[in-house]
């Protein structure tokens, strides 16, 4: 029979997420991040050089200088932050859950238990896919977007991963709908039972 409990957790009882041993994600990561950077300036400063050319913008040099300085900034500083950012993201799973840490100066952690995962996702882009990569997504419940995105994973890695958690989902549907079939027939025969007239009852009794 189950017994119910109620005990205090003291916080140092509980596990210690900073303590993960994290995977980083591949390096060649970085070669997508920078083709996706080098696309935003390249069109900026692709249009402003059609605006100078075809309609005769009487633009100064100094601020067309100044335009394309700032674009070029742009780009340097949107790399070289982005080639520090992947050092800093790694992914973890463990046997209830998958965790996921990113960020440079304010890092944060994501941590999505199993059994809240409704479904998992593959995705792969053209460049990913000339370079082996991968991006795992999962989805929880009452959510249409992914609550989780792991970019930059092995893609013989991800499917493994990706297959590890469908079984660890369907395992958890298994587990839960048993007790849950259980507890709903006994809630409709308690209802059944108290719905019944009393003069049914004593009737039944006399016979």
């Amino acid at each position: 029979m189950f017994m119910f409990t109620n005990e205090i957790v003291f916080p140092e009882n509980l596990p210690n997420y900073q303590s993960i041993d994290f995977k980083p994600i591949e390096k060649s990561y970085f070669k997508i991040i920078v083709f996706n950077f080098l696309l935003f300036p390249i069109v900026l400063a692709a249009g402003f050089t059609f605006l100078i050319v075809f309609n005769n913008l009487n633009f100064t040099e100094w601020f067309v200088i100044a335009i394309y300085s700032f674009l070029l900034l742009l780009l340097i500083l949107g790399i070289t932050l982005s080639y520090f950012g992947v050092k800093k993201r790694g992914y973890a799973f463990r046997t209830h859950d998958a965790v996921y840490r990113s960020g440079i100066i304010n890092q944060s952690t994501f941590i999505v238990p199993y059994n809240r995962i409704q479904h998992v996702a593959l995705h792969r882009g053209w460049l990913s896919q000339k370079l082996g990569l991968a991006k795992l997504e999962l989805f929880t419940a009452g959510g249409s977007t992914s609550d989780l995105k792991i970019p930059g994973m092995p893609y013989e890695q991800a499917k493994v991963y990706k297959d590890m958690m469908v079984n660890k989902i369907k395992e958890i549907n298994l587990e839960t709908a048993i007790p849950l079939a259980t507890e709903t027939k006994y809630i409709s025969e308690e209802n059944q039972f108290l719905s019944e007239p009393e003069n049914t009852e004593i009737g039944t009794n006399e016979n």
